[in-house]
């Protein structure tokens, strides 16, 4: 059931019927497309009949299957090594002189003298995806030939590596046919075969067949000819044919003879039923016009089934309709259909052949039927292979004149319509079959084609339904719990017009408890989960979307397993699995032992999946243990076999998985001990039985089994005479069902209950021994009405047949069959609804209920791989939530998160991201896709990276560009079939995804090309191509705002290879590692527009244009009343919402929208109101007017005992040891509050204020302790925080604990305080608030948002790595800062090292840290400071001095330790700062330049006399001299000389922002900042001098020491 959700395009070919060789490859055949037979006759038993190549040292031969024959014609050929010669003209390419070597196969071409000039295979061994050579084309050597070998798996290889390893360029080998030695000229001049297109077992409706092929290998004058039932076949110069054949009712064998000479070469049966239980009593026909009246007058004639009847449901058939249908009538998409006018003219075409090709499959449509003329519909089930659909599309054009023929006359379309005028036709709203959750459904649609509405009546199951003169009608029926068949007739004048039947299943009242399965497969995800962490991350994830179980697949299909407790049957752990798509599962980790585990700890069921009658993969060629019990593998009864019963492997027809025979008792028992070792070793929930079935119809028809079966009917009177004949036969490929079927069906489905009743009472033995519920669930595809075929009745034995149930083969359900029913073995059951419309979902959800009866919970499972398009997800998921107990996602490794998030929540998916494509050659331009590592979805452009999974799985009409880890385009397969549109020999497109590549993938909807041309053109093999995804931008769309700036936070994730950039408004922005970035954004009033491109490794790959309009009347943000709130499972409360304006702020509470982004967790409604509904955290969002504000909720049980506070969340500080004596309960006060606000620079600032009450009683709680420390964590990742403690609640209790530690910590770093040291610093009287801050410094913030996060300030570099420290305490609205606290401990994010400042500061830097200037030591005697830096993420030391010196002034070292990350305080010269030395003009100008955090010219200015290699030379150039080109340099500046300069300054800003057209704007807003160090602001206080001596403040002529400058304030812009 599930191998079809599987990325298996490339490997579904071995589903088809294949020509298996002998073991020995004994046989050289000449089979080829089709049926083709002919040519190099199938050679006779003998091993001299053998044809074979021998290797140079003549010890090794490698048999040849196929000479001269298209292998990957249809049916596809495998497991093959294939022989093209030269001059045979048969390849597998469009060139008939060279072979197709697709990539993982080999070949190899040998000259006419025997040597081998060229090897084709991988380049490394043992290969991998990346290591083959692409597709290529070989030349067949003239005299020569080429030997092709193909297989699915390189390590038990029979073709592809024996080729590979034992035939080298150079060698000369030999060709043998019969013993003797052969040449490529031996094999020309083969006879020609036949290649049937008409497919045979098909049952038709009309008398009129048409049997069509190809002579391959034909030619005229060669004495060929073919005849289909004895009647020779016109034969094209291509060998194409078409020959008319009038069935009879019933079974018609065709046959088709191949002659020349008259001989008959090769001959083959078409075997076709023709129903006519239906047909009307006259034969009518439409004849299309002649295909060359010059031949004949007549054209092509085809039967007409239907006149004016719904042909829904009718495979294969041709229908008319008339006015008396209606006015118009829909044809679905594939369909092919004709309008005809009354002129009997075709007026258009739907779905037309054009050149002879498959139709471009469009719809569905409504075709107007012209008045006095009528429309014509075709429909089968095979456009190739059946000659109805192709009929119409081929034969008819527009403009054709055409005829209805009646019994062998042209009539008109009146003498075909009835006498009772316009046919009343109703048309229902409701869908035909359904769930109702009401005990009641409204019931409504149109009666249309009424000529009388007064004539009409409809009615339901006999009561009467009113309708309006427009035939609208809308009406509640009552229903009755369970099943309900309704049926719908229209009349007219009491003669029935038309009817409706609906199949309702009521279940009033069902709409609580949903549950959602996430189905983790075995194949698919094993070797994702590495880690524990891998495990706990994705159940976590899983979760917060609205995951409630997991099912675990413990034993996948190949028989190893994923735990490794393996107690009862040794089975071998799944790390053991070789296959390239699947290896790789950690041989170290216990899955299922992690997945229980932290599906404890998130509250998740776990349950565990066996696939029961599964024991191999056939397709990846992994068998566990199969080949070491070959009596357990599947004896199987299939045409393909030629009437033998063969072991599974054996056979001509394989699947992908290989199977035991469920009648086997020792294959029972070893499942039994598989799922018992389960119990017994691992704590789980359930038990989940997979592929709990036969394979399908074919089996099991084992010795084994017949016996058990002759049992069967013996207890019942009844004997087994032909076997398997009594069962069923073949007729070509048609299965035949003997006297016994009907019991052969009952006997498998009884065979599958028993086991599941002996699963129910193992699970029932444990649950008693462990005291433990254990369920038992299924999963079923939930296809009932052919599920027979697989031995299965997942049903109620209550269930019974109906008509309206439209099962195709009503004979089934027998009295006996009924009794099979097993879903009373169960505690729940999963349906795999793997349609692709709600509407095909709810039909097999309301069948599941039906066919249940309702005894145990039903669940949906959805296959994610159909429905992967947003909308239809969302559709497909509500259908079953709404009409089931819940979902069953299948599976895990088809989940696109954000998309499946919104579908459970019924929301719209909003793509949050843009995904983007570098273009070679458009540089500045790049391909948008649509969505990433996410199954293909059609009419998108995808990327996908090693994380998606092996391979691409896109189908073999997909085109792809495939790009390796360096970036460079590898392949483009289908590149020319897209850009030529000829699909005729398509690549494989299942790409193998290269590791730390990526593959750009496309697919358009059948006969669409835009997307599928657009990669081909744009990539081919060698480019150079990059890809990342760009998010983040979706909030600041329309955002209108009165902030004077917005800070734009996005993020980018690279796919594959290279490291981006990114540029906001043209300024480049710092790139995280994470991915993400910011940069703060000037708002002006009106729209602003925000462009944001990236680029990676220089290629182009993202543009972004937002726009965000300032408004000073718009909110300014969104504040909730709390940053986390902390509640017991069960409260409920409501949030507060404030809108910040720029002068006022708002109570919005009434008039925001708010969600969940945890509905598991918590729930809010449209008032705000939140409430917790299970353990865990939660974030809950509130939107107005397009700002966000979230805060996160943590739901607690509710007990408030032992441990970690609960009372902060995530957000608000809860730390270790944080308190020691239990949480706040929720009704209490919260221990903090959080707040988002800016600091005095404008910066995000975070305010964590702390409870007074609660702060007291966790100091409190600390005594005794041994490691009593208070903690506070400042949340997220602003640039500063601040942590806000009551200062004389704190003063009062640390009193009584001395020995106490205030710990406060952020993303940045953090800070111990001892609590005797507080004490002595803290006021004894009066209220005040304990402020501990830690930020980043300004220099250090802009660093951040520079390329690289690093700047220069004269020839220091700063990364912008250090946060600055500082403890303050407020009264009265002034701040203070803490003077007296010394010995402290200090940490940056990253480094467990501290920073202590007792005698020393010693800086420990996170390893992208650069080399940077710390503070000043405060040691005293210091004169001349040495730096000192250590490389490579060491410390950089301030290292105190050997001698005593005089120190600087308090308020100098002060100053300079507050502004050193400014660049401020920098070395003059070699590792010196001098800092009682007096200061140059020069000197004084470079700090000054410093401190306005002016860029330094370049070091070549205009001044004479200015050296160009001094430190302060390009600090000067920033200005202009005094006098005459010269800097006077040696002047001493003095504080009137200094003031003049900075008035000079002023003056020089304003002449600059002149320049600018919005100068004035400039002038005016930032005057304020211009004249800081200038007139306002003039250059206050004392001045200390080398000698120890001072002068007043004020005076003008003093001189200006190198310590002094770091004071000069900055004066910030004010508005005008």
């Amino acid at each position: 059931m599930k191998s079809l959700l599987r990325k298996w395009n490339g490997m579904m070919i071995i589903a088809l019927v294949i020509s298996l060789l002998t073991p020995a490859w004994g046989k050289a055949s000449a089979q080829s497309l089709g049926q083709e037979s002919g040519g190099v006759q199938p050679q006779s038993a003998g091993v001299t009949d053998d044809v074979y190549v021998l290797s140079r040292d003549g010890t090794f031969r490698l048999p040849v299957g196929h000479i001269n024959v298209n292998v990957d014609a249809p049916p596809q050929k495998t497991n093959y090594v294939a022989l093209f010669t030269s001059g045979a003209q048969v390849t597998n390419s469009q060139e008939t002189d060279k072979v197709f070597v697709k990539k993982t196969n080999t070949a190899i071409a040998v000259d006419k003298h025997d040597q081998v000039i060229r090897v084709i295979g991988p380049t490394a061994v043992p290969p991998t995806g990346s290591t083959w050579e692409e597709n290529q084309n070989l030349p067949i050597p003239e005299g020569g030939y080429v030997l092709l070998a193909n297989d699915s798996s390189w390590g038990t290889s029979v073709t592809r590596k024996p080729l590979f390893e034992h035939y080298k360029t150079g060698d000369t080998v030999s060709l043998h046919k019969g013993g003797q030695v052969v040449h490529a000229g031996d094999f020309l001049n083969p006879d020609p075969g036949l290649n049937l297109v008409t497919a045979s077992g098909t049952t038709v409706t009309s008398p009129d067949f048409t049997v069509s092929g190809q002579v391959v290998r034909y030619g005229s004058g060669q004495g060929i000819s073919l005849t289909v039932n004895g009647t020779e076949a016109a034969l094209k110069a291509d060998g194409a044919f078409q020959s008319a054949v009038r069935l009879t009712a019933g079974t018609n064998a065709i046959s088709v003879k191949l002659l020349k000479d008259g001989r008959e070469i090769v001959s083959s049966t078409v075997t076709v039923t023709y129903n006519d239980a239906q047909q009307p009593a006259d034969l009518i026909e439409v004849e299309a016009a002649p295909i060359d009246i010059t031949i004949s007058i007549e054209g092509p004639a085809h039967a007409i089934g239907y006149v004016d009847q719904d042909i829904a449901g009718i495979d294969d058939t041709v229908a008319l309709f008339t006015n008396d249908w209606g006015p118009q009538i829909t044809v679905p998409q594939f369909n092919v259909a004709v309008q005809v006018d009354a002129g009997s003219k075709v007026t258009k075409v739907v779905n037309p052949s054009i050149d002879g090709k498959t139709p471009a499959w469009t719809g569905p449509t409504d075709l107007e039927i012209p008045s006095g003329g009528y429309v014509l519909v075709a429909q089968d089930t095979s456009y190739a292979g059946k000659n109805i659909k192709k009929y119409l599309a081929t034969y008819f054009k527009v403009g054709d004149a055409i005829k209805l023929r009646k019994n062998g006359f042209a009539v008109p379309v009146k003498d075909l319509m009835g006498t009772g005028g316009p046919i009343a036709r109703v048309t229902l709203d409701n869908y035909a079959m359904y769930t109702e959750t009401k005990p009641s459904t409204e019931l409504s649609g149109t009666i249309t084609n009424m000529d009388d509405p007064s004539k009409i009546a409809l009615t339901v199951n006999g009561t009467p339904l009113p309708f309006g003169p427009d035939g609208k009608f809308k009406t509640s029926y009552t229903l009755a719990e369970g099943i309900n068949y309704l049926d719908l007739v229209v009349t007219k004048e009491g003669k029935e017009q038309d009817s409706k039947d609906l199949v309702v299943y009521s279940r009033p009242g069902f709409s609580t408890g949903k549950k959602v399965i996430l189905w983790v497969d075995q194949a698919a995800n094993a070797r994702k989960f590495q880690t524990g962490d891998n495990v706990a991350n994705f159940l976590r994830t899983a979760k917060e979307n609205g995951v409630t179980s997991v099912v675990f697949d413990v034993k996948g299909v190949e028989g190893y397993v994923s735990y490794k407790k393996s107690t009862l049957t040794g089975r071998p752990y799944v790390s053991a699995i070789k296959a390239p798509e699947k290896a790789g599962s950690n041989p170290d980790l216990d899955l299922l032992q992690e997945f229980i585990r932290y599906s404890r700890e998130l509250g998740l069921d776990i349950h565990v999946s066996f696939n029961i009658f599964a024991e191999g993969s056939i397709a990846s060629n992994e068998f566990a243990l199969l080949d070491s019990h070959l009596d357990w593998e599947e004896r199987v009864y299939n045409a393909a076999d030629n009437g033998q019963i063969k072991r599974l492997r054996e056979s001509a027809k394989q699947g992908a998985v290989a199977f035991v025979n469920p009648s086997n008792d020792e294959v029972r028992d070893f499942q039994l001990k598989t799922i018992e070792e389960v119990l017994q070793n691992y704590d789980v929930d359930g038990v989940v039985l997979d592929r709990a079935r036969y394979d399908n119809e074919s089996a099991d028809f084992s010795d084994l089994t017949k016996a058990k079966f002759e049992s069967f009917l013996g207890a019942r009177g009844k004997q087994l005479q032909n076997w398997p004949d009594d069962v069923f036969t073949y007729a070509g490929n048609v299965r035949k069902d003997g006297p016994l079927i009907r019991d052969w069906w009952e006997f498998r489905s009884k065979t599958i209950k028993s086991f599941t009743s002996e699963v129910r009472q193992l699970t029932d033995r444990v649950k008693a021994e462990k005291g433990k519920k254990i369920e038992v669930s299924a999963y079923v595809g939930s296809w009932f009405e052919s599920y027979y075929l697989n031995g299965v009745h997942w049903g109620s034995t209550e269930f019974r047949y109906d008509e309206r149930l439209r099962m195709k083969d009503k004979s089934v359900y027998t009295p006996g069959y009924y009794e099979s029913g097993y879903v009373k073995n169960l505690d729940f059951i999963m349906i795999g609804a793997y349609q692709t419309t709600a509407p095909e979902i709810e039909h097999y959800i309301t069948l599941g209920n039906i066919v249940t009866n309702g005894e145990v919970p039903l669940y949906a499972g959805i296959a994610l791989t159909n429905v992967q398009e947003p909308a239809l997800q969302r559709d497909v998921f509500q259908a079953g939530l709404v009409n089931t107990h819940g979902l069953m996602l299948f599976d895990a490794s088809q989940v696109n998160w954000p998309v499946a998030g919104a579908a459970l929540r019924n929301l719209v998916y909003v793509r949050d991201y843009q995904l983007g494509i570098s273009l070679p050659d458009s540089p500045d331009s790049f391909l948008e896709g649509s969505y990433y590592n996410t199954n293909l979805i059609e009419n998108n452009i995808g990327v996908l990276t090693d994380t998606f999974g092996y391979s691409t799985g896109n189908s073999r009409f997909g085109v792809e560009a495939v790009v390796d880890s360096s970036g460079k385009v590898t392949s483009v397969p289908n590149k020319t079939q897209a850009m030529t549109w000829n699909w005729g020999k398509p690549d494989e497109t299942n790409s193998v995804i290269p590791k730390g590549g990526f593959v750009v993938s496309t697919l358009d909807a059948s006969g669409i090309r835009t997307k599928r041309q657009l990669v081909a053109n744009a990539y081919e093999t060698g480019d150079s191509v990059r890809a990342a995804a760009l998010s983040g931008f979706l909030a600041y769309e329309g955002l209108r705002t009165s902030a004077d700036s917005v800070t734009f936070r996005g993020k980018v994730d690279v796919l594959g290879p290279g490291k981006a950039s990114v540029t906001v408004n043209g300024q480049e922005a710092a790139l995280r590692e994470d991915g993400t970035f910011q940069a703060d954004t000037v708002i002006r009033p009106g729209a602003n527009p925000v462009v944001i491109i990236v680029r990676v490794d220089g290629f182009k790959t993202n543009e972004k244009t937002v726009t965000i309009i300032g408004d000073e009347a718009a909110v300014k943000a969104l504040k909730l009343d709390r940053g986390t709130y902390s509640m017991n499972k069960g409260e409920s409360l409501r949030l507060a919402v404030t809108a910040e304006y720029s002068s006022s702020s708002t109570d919005v509470t009434g008039q925001a929208a708010y969600a969940s982004l945890d509905p598991a967790v918590v729930s809010v409604d449209a008032t705000g109101r939140i409430t917790a509904l299970r353990e865990g955290s939660g974030t809950v969002q509130a939107t107005y007017e397009g700002h966000t504000a979230t805060a996160r909720v943590s739901v607690t049980s509710g007990s408030t005992g032992g441990g970690s506070d609960t009372g902060s969340g995530t957000g608000s500080g809860s730390g270790g040891g944080s308190a020691g004596g239990g949480g706040t309960a929720p009704s209490g006060p919260e221990r903090t509050s959080v707040t988002e606000t800016k600091d005095s620079d404008g910066r995000n600032l975070t305010l964590v204020s702390a409870d007074a009450g609660v702060m007291e009683a966790e100091i409190a709680a600390l005594q005794g302790k041994a490691a009593p420390v208070l903690s506070y964590e400042i949340p997220g990742e602003e640039p500063a925080g601040i942590v806000s403690l009551p200062g004389t609640a704190l003063a009062k209790r640390f009193a009584g604990s001395p020995g106490a530690i205030l710990s406060v910590s952020s993303h940045l770093g953090a800070i111990e305080l001892p609590a005797g040291l507080l004490e002595a610093d803290l006021p004894a009287v009066g209220s005040f608030d304990l402020l501990v801050q830690i930020g980043r410094t300004a220099a250090d913030e802009t660093a951040d948002l520079r390329p690289g996060g690093e700047r220069r300030h004269a020839g220091t570099r700063h990364a912008g790595c250090f946060p600055c420290f500082a403890e303050n305490r407020r009264r009265n609205k002034r701040n203070r800062r803490l003077r007296k606290l010394r010995p402290k401990n200090r940490k940056l994010a990253g480094s467990g090292r501290p920073l202590t400042a007792p005698r020393r500061w010693s800086w420990t830097r996170p390893p992208e840290c650069s080399a940077s200037c710390p503070p000043a030591s405060n040691r005293p005697g210091a004169r001349r400071r040495p730096l000192s830096a250590t490389e490579a993420g060491g410390p950089t030391r301030w290292s105190p001095p050997r001698s005593a010196s005089p120190t600087l002034h308090p308020t100098g070292r002060a100053r300079m330790s507050s502004c050193w990350p400014r660049s401020i305080v920098d070395g003059m010269g070699a590792g010196g700062f001098s800092p009682d030395e007096a200061l140059t003009r020069a000197q004084f100008a470079a700090l000054l330049t410093r401190a306005l955090a002016l860029d330094p010219a370049p070091a070549a200015a205009d001044f004479t006399d200015i050296p160009g290699d001094a430190w302060y030379a390009g600090a000067v150039a920033r200005r202009s001299g005094p006098a005459r080109g010269r800097f006077r340099n040696r002047g001493v500046p003095t504080r009137r000389g200094a003031d003049t300069r900075t008035d000079e300054r002023d003056a020089h800003a304003r002449r600059e922002a002149g320049r600018y057209p919005d100068g004035g704007e400039l002038r005016c807003r930032c005057a304020g900042a211009l004249r800081g160090p200038g007139r306002n602001l003039r250059l206050g206080g004392r001045c200390r001098f080398a000698g120890g001596g001072s002068r007043p403040a004020g005076r003008t002529r003093g001189r200006t020491l190198r310590a002094r400058p770091a004071r000069l304030p900055v004066r910030k812009a004010r508005p005008c």
